[in-house]
């Protein structure tokens, strides 16, 4: 599985419509699944732009993420509710309204405004054409 992060445009290109792209493929932990192993990258870089996650089977894919994904989002909520420090509150419950706002799908980026694409190798291809 390859996950392909579009990141913000960068502030030294001045006017320029530059965005860095970075790459990375993701293989399994060795005690997690994969799709556990994306939504913990993905927590920690969430701020940073759009996201395409090229895989065999997207719908499955996007399944198992979608699942991690609020598993997570429980998580900081949990965090939130444990703590009685007024800054932590207020920065779990910035994350927490950002993450259940964040928008999974198997659809092409020509047909959908999302945060995070699940997309076969084909279909990205078709919709970079």
């Amino acid at each position: 599985m390859l996950l392909f992060t579009r990141r913000l445009p960068s502030i030294r290109y001045k006017g320029a419509n530059h965005m860095a792209k970075y790459f990375e493929k993701r293989k399994p932990a060795t005690n997690g699944s994969l799709s556990t192993d994306i939504m913990r990258h993905l927590h920690t870089r969430q701020h940073l732009g759009k996201a395409v996650v090229v895989c065999d089977n997207p719908a499955s894919a996007l399944s198992a993420a979608r699942k991690q994904w609020l598993k997570l989002s429980r998580s900081v909520q949990k965090r939130r509710s444990s703590t009685l420090n007024a800054d932590k509150i207020l920065k779990y419950t910035h994350a927490v309204t950002h993450m259940q706002h964040m928008q999974f799908t198997t659809k092409s980026a020509d047909y959908c405004d999302a945060n995070v694409y699940f997309l076969t190798a084909d279909s990205l291809a078709n919709s970079l054409l």
